[in-house]
């Protein structure tokens, strides 16, 4: 009985050292208390102009938690001297109309672990600062009267904090034009109705409910048109019918720094009658006019929403050339797909229809496409070849049949230059056709400069393309 009472004891004081030393080596796992600022070095802190601004600068209070400590933020120019001498740089102490310190004294409580130092910056006077050309920062080291916590490394206890003012905004978050925009491609009878979002935004964290008045300004949307180089794509102002802005979506609530403008674009004003559609290049130039509290900014004020409403494209797949007056395979031995005008319908810039080179015919020269179904016409087009040295032609036009034998012309093209308009989409009030005809009435360069236009002319197409129901 004796016996088993002592291994009863070895087994309890084994436990008891195991207990003790695991006890231990858990307590040297983890670190004394000790203290930081959570921002060190050189720190640049934006300052808004709306008065008196608060910066906070956090001070970290790691390890056990087992201490309490009371810390102090003192201006210490020495940490100015050594940061200049180290960087070669030549900071100024900042004057002291610029700052007070708010709260330059720090409690922490055994479980505290952040607390802030508070600094009251002065907008107007740092503002005076920037006029005499140097440039000024505030100094701080963190000192603790506590034996017990320490401060982790002199570059955890020192800062210089360099102050910029910045007036306070509300703005879109895209400004000048959305690169992106919203298309309607017109397929049924359906009004179709689109939402867009543009996104508003503060430059600031929002402690307040803010809200800004929107509208929509034709005369931005004329300078940007104004600026475009020669051949860039204009809008044209989207008409009032076709948009309502959600005004209960011009706020910001408090906590939020952005907020989206719900706007509704709607089909049906683009529509003239029951067969046709203003189709075409839109934009919604919107400019924010005022604002409840702060200002708008004069850079992010206007953003303009391009709204492009479209006929669908065509699909090609079963459209057939069915007759044409200039073909160079006519005199090329075996040249049965090369130049021909099938390649006017085979979706490849890279092959074309080639007009003829040997002994070529006078003008007009045309290619008549059978579409195999009567269809709704809006828009016709063609494309030049890839290899910008083909190409040649000039001007002409698009007629349109029903039954191959009546036609109405629906609309002309032109080219300034054999280098430029390489793509030409046309549009004009819908025609029902069966047909479609390509015309070419002239050519930049001629097979004889010598005769002209009467010696006809070489002259290559890469796709003809077609847009309706």
């Amino acid at each position: 009985m004796k016996f088993k009472y002592n291994i009863y004891l070895i087994a309890l004081s084994v436990f008891s050292v195991w207990f003790v030393s695991c006890d231990e080596y858990r307590d040297a796992d983890e670190l004394d208390d000790q203290l930081y600022l959570q921002k060190s070095g050189l720190m640049e802190a934006k300052v808004f102009n709306w008065g008196t601004f608060t910066y906070e600068l956090p001070v970290i209070k790691s390890g056990k938690g087992n201490h309490s400590a009371t810390v102090r933020l003192s201006v210490d120019e020495s940490v100015l001297a050594a940061y200049n001498e180290a960087n070669g740089s030549d900071y100024k102490l900042m004057p002291e109309n610029c700052y007070s310190l708010k709260e330059g004294l720090l409690s922490f409580a055994e479980e505290d672990y952040r607390k802030s130092f508070l600094i009251d910056f002065d907008p107007e006077s740092l503002t005076a600062l920037g006029t005499d050309g140097l440039e000024y920062v505030l100094p701080f080291s963190l000192v603790t009267d506590n034996t017990d916590i320490r401060i982790t490394g002199e570059d955890k206890a020192k800062i210089l904090i360099k102050p910029s003012v910045y007036q306070p905004y509300i703005g879109f978050e895209t400004p000048d034009i959305y690169r992106t925009g919203s298309e309607f491609s017109i397929k049924t009878d359906d009004d179709d109705v689109l939402v867009i979002y543009p996104k508003v935004q503060v430059n600031f964290y929002n402690d307040w409910e803010i809200s800004y008045d929107v509208e929509v300004n034709s005369a931005v949307l004329d300078e940007y048109n104004q600026s475009l180089s020669a051949g860039a794509r204009n809008y044209r102002l989207l008409p009032e019918g076709a948009y309502t802005i959600d005004r209960s979506t011009c706020i910001l609530k408090q906590n939020r720094d952005y907020e989206y403008l719900k706007i509704t674009l709607e089909e049906k004003a683009f529509k003239i009658d029951e067969n046709n559609y203003a189709f075409g290049y839109y934009a919604l130039p919107l400019k924010i006019t005022s604002v409840s509290k702060y200002g708008v900014d004069p850079d992010a004020d206007v953003t303009i929403y391009p709204v492009s409403i479209q006929p669908p494209v065509m699909d090609k797949t079963e459209w057939t050339i069915e007759e044409c007056n200039s073909i160079i395979t006519d005199e090329v031995e075996n040249a049965s797909s090369m130049d021909i005008p099938d390649n006017l319908l085979d979706n490849n810039s890279n092959t074309y229809w080639c007009t003829r080179a040997i002994e070529p015919i006078e003008f007009p020269y045309f290619v008549t496409i059978n579409l195999q179904e009567n269809c709704s016409l809006y828009r016709l087009g063609f494309q030049l070849p890839e290899n910008e040295e083909l190409g040649n032609i000039k001007s002409g036009y698009f007629e349109v049949s029903e039954d191959g034998e009546n036609w109405t012309k629906v609309v002309d093209w032109s080219r300034r230059s054999n280098l430029d308009d390489r793509s030409m989409e046309l549009d004009f009030s819908m025609h029902h056709a069966n047909y479609i005809r390509f015309v070419i009435t002239d050519a930049f360069e001629y097979a004889d400069p010598a005769l002209g236009k009467a010696s006809g002319a070489v002259c290559q197409i890469a796709e003809i393309n077609g847009w309706g129901i």
